[in-house]
Parts: C-alpha cells; structure tokens; sequence
C-alpha cells in the first residue's frame, strides 16, 4: 500500500459521531461497486463530509504566497550574484508561480529569469520573459533594462534589426529612468558600442540540432500488441502471472518496445516539465496557468492547446484535489484521466463503455485486449482494464477511495461539469476504480528520471506519475534486464535490453528496488506492501547478496566453462583497467565493448559477479546520460 496523506480524515469523522463501525458494515454489505459509492455519497452527505459550494481561489493572493514569492526571488538573486545561474532560474520560476500575474513581484521575477537565462546563452527563452514581463505591470522607469537585455540577446541571436529597435528603445526609455546622468551616459555609451556590433552582423539562420537516429524495435512489431516487438510472445505462469518472453535471442541495446505513456503527471515541485499532455517538454522558463497556477507549460501556445482539450474543467478545482486526502499527484491524474474521457467520448459514451468494461468476461493472460484480439496501449478500455488487485485492497482503503470519489465528484459539479444523478453511481465507481488502477501501477515507473541538462544534479528528482499499459505487461525482477529509457522529450519510451536474454527466458523491469542495494527481506517486504505480491525473481529465490559482499574473482565455484577460466580472466583483468582510465561521460563511446564484455560474462560466469553488476550498471549510466 502507498504512504496515504490523512488516511485517517472520513473515518476519524465518523469515529467523532460514534458511527464508523456501522458505516463499515453497511460498505462491505452493498452488492457492488455502484452501490458502494453511492453507499458513500449518502454517508458523507447526511454527515457533511464535504463543501456544498466552490469558494474563489484565495490561494493565489494569499499573503504567505506574497511571502513566498517574495522569498523565491530573493533567494534566487542571490544565487544570481553567485553567478549560480541555473540554481537562481528554479527561485525564480517558484516566484512566478506563487505570483498574481499582474503584479510586480510577477514582472520582477521575469525580468529576473530574463537575466539568468540570458547568462545560460538561452537567449530566445531570455527575449520571451521579457516580453512578458513588458506585458505585466513591469515599472516603466526600468524598461531600459528589458531593452538593453532584449538587444544583446537578439545581436547574439544575429537578428540585427531586431536588435537595433531594442536598443532604441533602451535609448528612449533611458531619459525616464531615476538614475545618475553619469549611470546614463556609461550606458548610453556601451548602447552606441552594440549599434556598431549590429552594422557588421550578417543576418543567419539558426543551425537546427541534428535529430538523434529514429530508434525501432529489433524485428519488427508485434501482430497484436504493436508497442512490442515481435521476438516477445506474451504467456500465462502460476509464479507470474501474465509476462512477456523472448521467442528469440535478445542482445544487449536491442529495442523491444516502443510506447507513450496513456497519461502522465509530475509533482508540484516539477517547475521543469510542461504539463500538457500532447507536450511535456523539458522547459527551462515555464509559465503558470494564469488562472489557477498549478498547471505550468513551455510556452502560451501549450497553455491555450491544453485549455482547450481539458484544463478548463480541471483549473477550477486543482487547488482543492490537490488538497484532498490520500496522494495528491494520484488524485490529480484521476480527474486528468476522467476529464480526458468525459470530453473524448461525452457523458452517456462513456458510462456505457464503464458498464460493458464491468460485465466483459475476463481472461487472465489478455485481459487488457479489445474484443478483436488487440492490445493497444492509447485505447481508454486497455488503461482501464490495467491490474488493481482488488482481492488485496482492504475495507478501509476501498472506503478511504470511495470517499476521494465522492470529494472529486462534487468538485466536478461545484466547478460546473455537470453529472446527472442516473450517472452518479457509474462515474463515482469508474473514480474509485482509477484511483486504484493508478494507485497499482502509476509509480512502478518512478524510478524512469526525466533528465534536465547535463547539471541536473542540481535540482531533486522529478516524481512522476504514469500510466503505461505497456509497461504493465511487464513483470519485476530486483535484476532486470529491460531498462526504460528516452525520458519524455518525445513523449516515447523506449525498452532496451541492458542484459542478453536468450530464447524462452522472461523480460523483466525494475519498480525501483534492485539486489544490489537492498536486502531480499526488504525488496520483498516493500512489494508485498506496495504491490501485493511475493517476489520470485532470481536474486530472492537464490539470496543473491548485495553488491559489497558480492563474489569479484573468477574460481571454480562460478566458471560454467572450466575450458575458458584463462582467457575470460584476461578479459576481466582489461575491464578493470578500462574502468580505472575510462571517465563515466565517456562510457557512450564504449558501449559496444560494455555490451560484449557482458554477454562474455553471461555465458561463462554464474552469477552474481561484481564485474558483471558494475559492467550493467556502466550500461544504464551511459543510457540514462543519452535519455
């Protein structure tokens, strides 16, 4: 089970009016789903569970966000002067989400990260927060500033007229700044400099990056489940369950699926990252929703597109479900994913498709398949039909969802999305059973790190949140041997086989906990709690030990080919040469070696072996730097 915020809040209500024990009864008691939400709703209603009318978003103009703001950008001038560039663009951007975008401390907090990005040569960015800044209420007694900034930006850009006009207009608004004669002239002055500069520039266009070689799967795609590859058949076991097994050798670095993530969110904290869905950018100079705030994109163009498709119904009410009980980013893809549909396929749709989804007989191995065979990954029915254990969710947490329903659905009707009472039951269940489709399955992935720069070290990993009914067809394995890699530039993911995996044997990913670094005792006590299962990978059912006390000679006990001890010792022997001399930003250069000195290892060495965990761990490091 995850870490749920106030998990005791509905009960604790209900244990004040001496009533949980006969709410519980009468919970476990309703026939089905339907019944125990509405079963809910009618509790919470006669007990005044939740509010009966939207309040204004205060929360914006609240004096300790004013602080906060304030704070940010205080902060992040200091780390200005400290030349810490990209430090200083996170306050920043902190400051211009907590500010009201009309006020100064909105425009100063632009004009700031104008400055840190112009330091970090991005210049168009720069030109963009600037011209925002001019747009909101910026002091026009400081417009020399923008102007100077906006002409040295385009100069360097090679946009020579634009940069003339820009420092024109410097020169005009000069004359109405409060400072010195003397500050002015020394400007005027390196103004007259840059007009010269402008007079040689030879207008260009802007070299585009290459694009990276387009990636495909190794063999092609699979009949039926086209994200996959079609060396991977998919096979029911007693110890897994449904899995995916190679038909044919994989090597490392071969691609074995290909996908995009059916909805994805990020944490509050992900002041980096677009969150429009169609986008998901890595964005170093993101613009809050002027409206609510808590929803940050690239540019104005994702703003409007992402208005238009489902923020609308969302904007009113993202304060509020992120204020909820249990895991915010996991209520906030529910009313995402929800929003997502209702708009797709309207009210009446999509209740109708929720009803047939509860009645369709359900086979074990192709559960998440359409009635035609099919497995598609962007279809709502395959999302929807993703594992939830529900034998394994306990009372109190089925209640404890139930009620997160019911405070989404009121929330929806307050923020003017409309829902009829015959639709009540339907749309209140399909809440409670996304909630736990995702609660399941959409941080399994959470170790799959969206990259910044090559600085990103600077700032804390970013929390997503994903739902990938592709990755679901995965099982785990505390060694896997498929890496998810890519980050979301593109929206893809890429599956890469970081280990050789010979005909008939399982493809395994990770859901963030690896034998290396962890005790089996406690690898399997966090999946039994967070996934409801035992694990029954090789590294549990053998007791692998962790990396410090794992074997790093060659001996009889693990050489499977006593014919080849001498010539795989010379090769171990190089390998530790290579990783003494061989920085780890260069690895990239040497991946194929990497990848045949493992397959080397693979087939003569029983494991584990230290070489062969550092040479798979070298691999990852080299695909996470490329991701």
């Amino acid at each position: 089970m995850n870490s749920y915020n106030d998990f005791f809040y509905y009960s604790d209500i209900l244990v004040d009016e001496n009533l949980l024990g006969d709410v519980y009864v009468g919970f476990s008691n309703a026939e089905n789903d339907e019944e125990k939400f509405m079963y809910t709703l009618d509790i919470m209603k006669r007990n005044g569970m939740f509010p009966s009318k939207l309040e204004s978003c205060k929360h914006r103009l609240s004096d300790s966000n004013i602080i906060n703001a304030q704070d940010n950008r205080g902060l992040g001038n200091e780390l200005f002067r400290l030349k810490e560039y990209l430090k200083s663009l996170n306050c920043y951007t902190k400051s211009i989400i907590l500010s009201k975008n009309n006020t100064e401390c909105y425009s100063f907090a632009l004009a700031n990260r104008s400055a840190a990005l112009f330091h970090l040569k991005e210049y168009q960015l720069c030109l963009n927060d600037i011209h925002r800044a001019l747009q909101f209420n910026y002091p026009t007694k400081l417009f020399y500033k923008l102007y100077e900034r906006a002409g040295n930006a385009e100069r360097l850009l090679g946009n020579s007229e634009r940069a003339k006009n820009n420092y024109k207009k410097c020169l005009k608004f000069l004359d109405k700044a409060s400072i010195s004669n003397d500050i002015k002239t020394k400007i005027k002055k390196c103004i007259e400099d840059n007009l010269e500069k402008c007079d040689g520039l030879i207008e260009h266009q802007h070299v585009i990056n290459e694009q990276r070689t387009k990636e495909e799967i190794v063999g092609g795609k699979h009949d039926s489940i086209s994200s996959l590859s079609k060396f991977i058949e998919l096979r029911y076991s007693d110890d897994f369950g449904q899995g995916l097994y190679a038909t044919c050798n994989i090597n490392p670095g071969d691609i074995v699926a290909i996908d995009k993530p059916y909805i994805c969110g990020f944490s509050m904290d992900s002041t980096f990252i677009c969150c429009y869905n169609n986008c998901m950018k890595k964005c170093l100079a993101a613009i809050p929703c002027a409206k609510c705030s808590l929803a940050i994109y690239c540019d104005d163009e994702c703003m409007q597109k992402s208005h238009e498709e489902d923020h609308f119904l969302e904007c009113p009410i993202l304060y509020y479900i992120n204020k909820l009980p249990g895991i915010p980013l996991i209520n906030r893809l529910t009313v995402k994913w929800f929003t997502k549909e209702i708009i797709k396929f309207g009210i009446d749709n999509y209740c109708n498709k929720v009803r047939s989804l509860n009645t369709f007989s359900v086979n074990l191995l192709t559960k998440e398949f359409d009635r035609n065979g099919f497995f598609n990954s962007n279809d709502f029915c395959t999302a929807y039909s993703m594992a939830i254990n529900d034998d394994k969710i306990s009372l109190d947490v089925k209640f404890f969802f139930n009620c997160i329903a019911v405070e989404i659905l009121n929330y929806m009707s307050l923020g003017g999305f409309e829902i009829y009472d015959h639709h009540k039951a339907t749309v209140g269940a399909s809440l409670v059973h996304m909630l736990c489709v995702l609660d399941l399955n959409c941080f399994k992935s959470r170790n799959f790190i969206i990259p910044l720069s090559p600085k990103d070290s600077l700032f804390k990993p970013l929390m997503t949140g994903t739902l990938d009914p592709t990755f679901g067809l995965f099982n785990h394995s505390c060694d896997p041997n498929i890496l998810l890699c890519n980050g979301y530039e593109n929206k893809n993911i890429v599956y890469k086989a970081i280990q050789p995996i010979p005909k008939g044997k399982q493809l395994f990913v990770s859901y963030g906990i690896h034998f290396t670094t962890n005790k089996k005792d406690y690898r399997k006590k966090i999946l039994k709690e967070q996934y409801k299962f035992i694990c029954k990978c090789q590294p549990c059912e053998e007791n692998w030990p962790i990396a410090r006390f794992t074997p790093n000679r060659i001996s009889s006990l693990n050489i499977l080919n006593s014919s080849c001890v001498n010539a795989i010792t010379d090769e171990c022997i190089k390998f530790a040469k290579f990783k003494e001399f061989i920085k780890p930003e260069d690895y990239k250069f040497h991946l194929q070696y990497l990848q045949n000195f493992l397959k080397l290892l693979y087939e003569n060495v029983k494991r584990p072996f230290s070489l062969y965990e550092e040479c798979v761990e070298m691999i990852l490091q080299v695909h996470r730097n490329l991701a």
